[in-house]
């Protein structure tokens, strides 16, 4: 009864064509149910009503794949799974839908009930709602489709079907388009934490340090205690239908101080202590090229940032965010809109922003009132400074008698990052002597650190009484 024009679709699923990862193997039964639900449509279509049922649809659980677990915290029904699965298949494995390139043998065309189309060369099936549907019920009643096919549906509404911007005159021909961040979300389920293109305006940072390797002043410490209660109760106030109404979703605070204080890192262990991921957006690289591209940019950030409930940090807020003079030529306007755009979504934004910058007095007052949150990172005092010497030299190399380490912190106002690099330059010096000599003495510290605030401009210029 039919001409079949295709291939066995059941090889491995692993390796790369065309760039592109294949899903992992976990998926197979998923995609070995769609194609023998094809193949049970077309015997169905060919020979009459069968009597057999058509096959079951597999088990799914959490933790087998990040493609089930977001179905299931989605509350995902059979149809929106199907469709889906469905475009998953012919953006990643297409040979799981080879079926659909059969032909009926008396018209020699390919069977219009699945409601395919093809296109590019080598051809390339395109699913679409119609396919869905007739897959679920091998019935031509398509009109319990029109629940799903329009924009305000959740999967539309969230981006994660994209809507052709030319829609087919039948609805029900809508063809399915799967978000390209949520197919990397699902195909590459931990690259997506490391987005590698080289336009993408987000970093992941991380740290292999913990709280207690990290010296705060007690009025920067008070600050992050108040934004760690929003971390830990934030979503629970939400849910509480008489707190929603007067707590806005979302937190945006404001980390400000010398370079070198403990922004980044504090962001990063934030991130590290409630298990979000933390990315960077460094919004000095973004003004070079800020006409015509950011806002297209930022945008896809916020969007993954969204989905992916990222802590976002802006590293050099005042880049944007400083205080402006009049308005004098067009690029001041274009400028003036743009920021306008990125303010709206830092205010939009359901998850935590934070802003690091140098100086508050450079960020704008009309910006200033937009965080909950100002938390001042200020250059550690000698006390502090006096635990991060002895945290840092412990078990590295011994120390001469004459180092008094608190003399030391004392003598010198360095923020860690500076004494970091300080450290990174004497135990350079140490690995380059003979091992009798790799004794830290006082004078090394000293040197070192002459060395690092040259680097600045800065001397030490020792009075003498």
């Amino acid at each position: 009864m039919v001409n079949t024009e295709t291939q066995n679709s059941t090889a491995e699923i692993n390796g790369q064509k065309n760039g592109v990862p294949k899903p992992d193997k976990s998926l197979f039964s998923e995609f070995l149910w769609v194609e023998t639900l094809i193949k049970y449509r077309i015997s169905e279509l060919c020979d009459g009503n069968l009597k057999s049922p058509p096959p079951p649809m597999p088990d799914i659980g959490l933790g087998i794949h990040p493609y089930f677990d977001w179905l299931i915290e989605q509350h995902a029904d059979v149809t929106e799974r199907l469709a889906l699965s469905l475009v998953l298949m012919s953006q990643t494995v297409p040979q799981f839908l080879d079926y659909l390139y059969t032909k009926n043998q008396y018209t020699d065309q390919v069977f219009t009930e699945f409601g395919v189309c093809f296109e590019g060369d080598p051809m390339r099936v395109k699913p679409s709602w119609q396919t869905v549907f007739f897959l679920l019920t091998g019935s031509d009643n398509l009109f319990y489709l029109l629940q799903y096919i329009h924009s305000d549906h959740w999967l539309y509404r969230q981006k994660h079907l994209i809507m052709p911007e030319e829609k087919s005159e039948n609805p029900f021909l809508t063809p399915l388009k799967l978000n390209h961040d949520l197919l990397r979300q699902w195909v590459y389920p931990i690259a997506l934490r490391n987005v590698a293109e080289d336009n993408f305006p987000a970093h992941e940072i991380s740290s292999a340090l913990n709280w207690d390797e990290l010296y705060l002043m007690q009025e920067t410490q008070n600050g992050l205690d108040q934004l760690k209660l929003w971390l830990k109760h934030g979503s629970g106030l939400l849910k509480d239908q008489k707190l929603k109404r007067y707590i806005n979703p979302g937190i945006r605070v404001l980390f400000y101080g010398p370079s070198g204080t403990g922004k980044t890192l504090t962001a990063s262990l934030l991130g590290k202590e409630f298990n979000l991921p933390v990315y960077r957006v460094d919004l000095s690289q973004m003004v070079s090229k800020w006409i015509g591209e950011t806002e297209k940019n930022l945008a896809r950030v916020f969007d993954i940032a969204e989905k992916q409930n990222w802590i976002l940090f802006f590293d050099e807020a005042d880049s944007l965010f400083s205080k402006r003079g009049s308005v004098s030529n067009a690029n001041d306007r274009r400028a003036n809109q743009e920021v306008s755009y990125l303010l709206q979504r830092v205010e939009n934004y359901d998850g935590t922003i934070i802003m690091a910058s140098n100086l508050r007095d450079n960020i704008d007052e009309a910006f200033i009132r937009r965080f909950q949150l100002i938390i001042h990172f200020p250059i550690p005092d000698k006390n502090i400074r006096a635990k991060l010497w002895e945290n840092m030299l412990e078990d590295t190399f011994k120390l001469a008698e004459d180092i008094d380490l608190k003399k030391i912190a004392e003598d010198f106002e360095l923020t860690g990052g500076s004494m970091k690099n300080i450290f990174r330059s004497l135990m350079l010096q140490l690995y380059e002597r003979e091992k009798s000599e790799q004794v830290i003495t006082a004078q090394d510290i000293r040197t070192a650190v002459h060395s690092e605030q040259a680097k600045s401009g800065i001397y030490t210029i020792r009075k003498r009484y």
